[in-house]
This record gives structure tokens, sequence and C-alpha cells, in this order.
């Protein structure tokens, strides 16, 4: 009985958690990739504007950064 119920949790890790875990992470890699692109355009319309409107650019990096 015990080497069937070892199986069956191998077959389980093998079948189920793993395909499972490796959706997981797909989702995570994906997620992480959009927002550092999100955080890179940012940073790059940040670096490139105009500073010489003080008001207008502080609040443009507000809204960028929110």
């Amino acid at each position: 009985m015990k080497q069937h119920v070892v199986h069956l949790r191998a077959a389980d890790m093998k079948h189920n958690r793993i395909p499972e875990a490796g959706r997981e992470l797909d989702a995570i890699v994906e997620a992480t990739e959009e927002a550092t692109q999100t955080i890179v355009a940012a940073a790059e319309e940040i670096m490139a504007a105009d500073t010489t409107d003080t008001a207008a650019y502080q609040s443009m990096v507000g809204d960028k950064m929110i």
C-alpha cells in the first residue's frame, strides 16, 4: 500500500504539479517583462523631457510614476 501511495504522489507531481508550476512561472516572467517595459518607457520619457518648465516637468514625472 505504501508503494502505491508513493507512486500516486510521483504521478501527481509529474502530471499536475510540475506542469502547473511551469505555467505559473511563465506568467510571472511575462508580467515581469511587461512591467520592465513600462518602467523603461517611463524612464526614457522622463529623461528626454524638457525641464525648463518646472511645474509641467514635475506634473509629467508624477503622472509617469503613478
